[in-house]
């Protein structure tokens, strides 16, 4: 990630954070549309419940984003609480597509390459770390 791409990502984390809630079922039906094993995934918790997680996620990522490894712990955390759920490295993936869909539909008219770029580039080096956290044996 470029230090471009960080101050894209801060940039436009207000609007993210202002529009996530209401556009958050946006995410899920992408992800449910394109892996619907992974509904399962998410039985036991409510979607208010999962986009204040989403958000609260995101945002400790934005405001520790130009210092990687302080939140690269708190991402290992979270990929040892979903070691539990099912999880799989495709899934990263289809959440990755979700996750770009719903970010579009929040910029709208405002979404470009940059910002597109950029999120990508967030959202690698977060699956990344998780993936490797789960599924890489040392």
């Amino acid at each position: 990630m470029t230090a471009e791409q960080s101050e894209i990502i801060k940039q436009s984390f207000p609007k993210v954070l202002a529009r996530t809630f209401g556009n958050v079922r946006l995410l899920y039906e992408k992800l449910f549309e394109l892996a619907p094993e992974t509904k399962e995934l998410f039985k036991n918790t409510s979607m208010e419940r999962q986009s204040q997680m989403l958000v609260a996620a995101i945002g400790k990522l934005v405001r520790s984003i130009d210092n990687w490894e302080n939140v690269k712990p708190d991402l290992e955390a979270l990929a040892k609480r979903h070691a539990g759920y099912g999880l799989k490295p495709e899934h990263f993936v289809s959440f990755g597509i979700a996750f770009l869909h719903m970010l579009r539909s929040i910029y709208e008219n405002e979404w470009n390459s940059s910002l597109e770029e950029a999120w990508k580039a967030v959202y690698q080096r977060i699956s990344e770390v998780m993936i490797s956290t789960l599924f890489v044996k040392s």
